[in-house]
């Protein structure tokens, strides 16, 4: 007889009341351990919809490096006659990359926040009315709360980056750009050795 079963004569003299809450606290646990493994099913419009954004995103982008590419060569023409010009339109264009990136990250950023605080307000994860482009197992309680703390976490340092970043690249770009455009030294007195 194994150290976890009754005697045949224990058994016999438990209770009715017993046995049914054994058996009621049995289901309650079977219960609770299918709702930590329920299954989300995956929405195929929506996923059909992300696909198509995402190949759309690479078209773009490789359109985007080809037309990069022809305007870097023009602006090699530009610098060998006006380098200030050639200076001035690269300013220009990594402007304009960097404000498009600082308003991407943020607008994810802010996705990202809004999700998190939805999962922490339900305690579920995906949230109810998220849709999901793969079968996703729901995380309830516990689990999700430090799921959606986690999130919550990366969507503010997505949003710090979003602003940080585009920021601290474009101080630093104008620096090298200013030192690229100081006139080089012709004379000895120029350089300072007279």
């Amino acid at each position: 007889m194994s150290p976890r079963q009754e005697p045949p004569e224990a058994s016999k003299n438990r209770s009715r009341e017993e046995v049914g809450v054994e058996h009621v606290a049995r289901q309650d646990i079977e219960h609770v351990a299918r709702q930590d493994f329920d299954i989300q099913a995956a929405d195929p419009k929506l996923r059909r919809l992300v696909l198509g954004a995402l190949t759309g995103l690479i078209v773009l982008a490789s359109l985007a490096v080809v037309r990069l590419d022809a305007y870097f060569t023009s602006l090699q023409s530009l610098a060998k006659n006006d380098v200030t010009a050639a200076a001035e339109k690269i300013q220009q264009l990594s402007n304009w990359l960097l404000i498009g990136l600082g308003v991407v990250t943020v607008l994810f950023g802010l996705y990202l926040v809004s999700i998190a605080l939805r999962v922490l307000t339900h305690q579920r994860y995906p949230p109810p009315g998220m849709r999901v482009i793969n079968d996703t197992k729901v995380l309830r309680g516990r689990n999700a709360k430090v799921y959606g703390g986690v999130a919550l976490c990366l969507a503010l340092a997505v949003l710090v980056a979003g602003v940080v970043i585009p920021w601290k690249a474009q101080d630093k770009l104008d620096r090298v750009l200013a030192i690229g455009l100081q006139p080089t030294p012709q004379t000895p007195q120029d350089l300072g050795l007279r």
